[in-house]
């Protein structure tokens, strides 16, 4: 005798309107979170005041998140060149 493959339903699994309105919660909750927290967090004096330094400095804050960047591979080598070139690194005979 074969067994089937597919499953009934138990009686603990949720329904499927208990299934979609779990769904259209967390698509309510990332609106939310999208189109009313940020922009309060936006509005924090704080914040609003980095904000406005960068803005002021002309720095491309979304360049910073790329690898591929001239900064970035400046920094890189920088960086490399410290720890390896560092006074805690070099041994005196």
């Amino acid at each position: 005798m074969e067994k089937s493959t597919t499953s009934s339903p138990t009686p603990n699994s949720p329904s499927a309107a208990r299934r979609w309105s779990l769904f259209l919660a967390g698509l309510l909750g990332l609106w939310l979170f999208g189109f009313v927290a940020v922009p309060a967090l936006q509005r924090l004096e704080s914040v609003s005041e980095v904000r406005a330094a960068i803005e002021r400095r002309g720095i491309d804050a979304t360049a910073l998140l790329y690898t591929e960047t001239e900064v970035s591979s400046e920094a890189e080598s920088a960086i490399r060149n410290a720890l390896k070139y560092s006074p805690s690194n070099s041994r005196s005979p």
